[in-house]
């Protein structure tokens, strides 16, 4: 008997368009609702940003995962599109461009001043505080940040400001700098 040994050519973003099939595949199985699950892959392919070469076999494994969300967490999640994607580590790399809403990055501002500076100052790449900060603050409404008194903000800047950059292993990682002060850390939604 033969093994197969033909090769075909993968269609560019064949890989996300999996991701949202398993989206899709589980929110129908785990609701019975066909159209909630085609209303959601529609949105998916409308909202997210596809990175990656879909040769790359590594990719594939977003969809692997999200086809394994149990049905429990499917009717936490329902159709928060950014919540199944960022929750799915091999997704979160595949859909790294995806995009915060405005109110996320809007509480992310203060924390964003605190970060930047320091990540500019401490940093391996050129400070360049004006695009350092959009990726800072993308970082963090990604991980979602919580509403702070000036109080906790004056606190973070301070515990900042006392690290030497030698303190963080990987200076231009804004959430490990965030994790070095208590303050900054209380912060984000999830720390």
């Amino acid at each position: 008997m033969g093994a197969c040994t033909g090769t075909y050519d993968v269609e560019p973003h064949e890989h996300c368009r999996q991701a949202g099939y398993s989206i899709a595949a589980r929110l129908q199985a785990c609701t019975q609702d066909g159209d909630f699950a085609n209303a959601a892959y529609e949105r998916f392919n409308e909202e997210y940003t596809c990175i990656g070469d879909s040769a790359d076999p590594e990719l594939y494994k977003c969809a692997a995962q999200l086809n394994a969300v149990s049905c429990e967490q499917v009717d936490v999640w329902r159709d928060d599109l950014n919540r199944w994607l960022s929750e799915t580590p091999v997704c979160h790399e595949v859909f790294g461009g995806f995009a915060p809403s405005q109110s996320d990055l809007a509480a992310c501002a203060d924390l964003t001043q605190a970060v930047a500076p320091k990540m500019a100052v401490c940093g391996t790449s050129a400070p360049d505080i004006a695009a350092l900060s959009v990726k800072v603050q993308l970082t963090l409404a990604q991980t979602g940040c919580a509403a702070a008194t000036s109080t906790v903000v004056d606190a973070c800047k301070s515990e900042l400001a006392a690290l030497l950059c030698t303190d963080n292993a990987t200076p231009d990682d804004a959430l490990s700098w965030v994790a070095l002060a208590p303050s900054c850390g209380s912060m984000l939604v999830k720390p």
